[in-house]
Formats: C-alpha cells, structure tokens, sequence
C-alpha cells in the first residue's frame, strides 16, 4: 500500500496496489523440419519464387552429392574388406613347356570368387558376346540395384577390351537414359539421387 503525505485541510489519498502471481508458462515451438527437403515443402507452401525454388533445389544436389561421396567411401571400404584375394588358377607357360610363365584368373574364375560380395552389394551383372569371323566381343551388362534417393554411390571401371553396360533397374534412368556404355578404361561415378533416378557425379 503506498500512502501520500497531505497537507494540512486536504484528504489524504490512498493507492492500492494488487500484485497477483502468474504461474510460469511454457512455449511449445511448432515441430520443424529443418532438412533440406523440409525447407523445400515449405517454399513450395509459402509459394516463393522459381529463382528462389532453383537455390534450394542447387543445395539440395549439393548436399545429396556430399552424402553421396561419404556413402561411396563407406561402401568401398565394406567392399575392399569383403572381397577376397582372387586367386590365379590358369598357369601360361612358356614355348618349351617346362616353366610357368604367368598365372592368371579367367572371367569365370573370378565372378565365382566375387558373385557373394557383388550379392551383399546389391550389384548384377550379365554377359552377352557377338562373334564374327574373326572376332568375339564380349559385353558385361551391370544392372543397378533401385534407384530409392537412398544417397548411395558406385564407382564402375571397365579394366577390359570389352564394352560395359551400367543399366538401371527397369525404367530407372542415368543422366536421363536407361543404359550407360564404358569402353576400355573408362569409368563411371554414380549416385542414387531420386526415385527411379541415378545422377553421373
């Protein structure tokens, strides 16, 4: 209570003051998706402009591109630690015949050695050949495991003479075509960047 002095003849005028307690209140923020997809359904909602659509979906292959590097790394060392030592079961030997020149692994000594780890990996494969007369030329055909968004990545080489063929699963597309063909020292790195979509990094 709070009390002023008067004067002499003048009334004395009494202030009142009432404090009341207010319990403690919580704010509860609304739920947020702070992903770059989340970012994304939330432009298209607030229905910002197509330059502004185009940065966001630039960040987005952006960052599917990092998790696609990190997913490759992680995938090559469980491939380098499952594979094993391919075993050389063809002796070449030399012109008299009484020493082994070389030893080698055929191509189906090899894919019985890794057809587990290729399995385990999600990774098919299939050879098809055309003969000529004079020539027989081999194709190896890779078809990749569905394409799902998953970030997941893979390196392909061709160490062969022969042509390979990366193929999507069904109407999966790479870089917007069905198939890709590695000649002889030619490779190939490969994400899984959207459904039924693998994007050449």
């Amino acid at each position: 209570m709070n009390q002023e002095v008067a004067k002499e003849g003048e009334e004395v005028t009494t202030h009142e003051t009432e404090i009341i307690e207010v319990p403690p209140q919580t704010i509860t923020p609304h739920n947020q998706d702070n992903s770059i997809e989340g970012f994304i359904s939330a432009a298209i909602e607030a229905k910002l402009p197509i330059e502004t659509m185009k940065e966001f979906l630039a960040m987005r292959k952006e960052l599917k591109a990092d998790q696609a590097k990190e997913a490759f790394t992680i995938a090559m060392a469980q491939f380098q630690r499952d594979c094993p030592v391919i075993a050389k079961t063809k002796e070449v030997l030399n012109k008299d015949k009484t020493a082994v020149t070389y030893r080698y692994a055929p191509i189906d000594s090899i894919i019985l050695q890794v057809k587990d780890v290729l399995a385990k990996h999600n990774l098919a494969y299939d050879f098809s050949e055309e003969r000529t007369d004079k020539t027989i030329t081999a194709t190896c055909t890779i078809t990749l495991p569905t394409a799902t968004g998953s970030g997941q990545a893979y390196y392909i080489h061709n160490m062969s003479t022969g042509t390979v063929t990366v193929d999507g699963n069904s109407t999966d597309t790479i870089n917007g075509d069905l198939t890709q063909e590695l000649t002889q020292h030619d490779s190939i790195h490969i994400v899984d960047y959207g459904t039924g979509t693998w994007a050449i990094i």
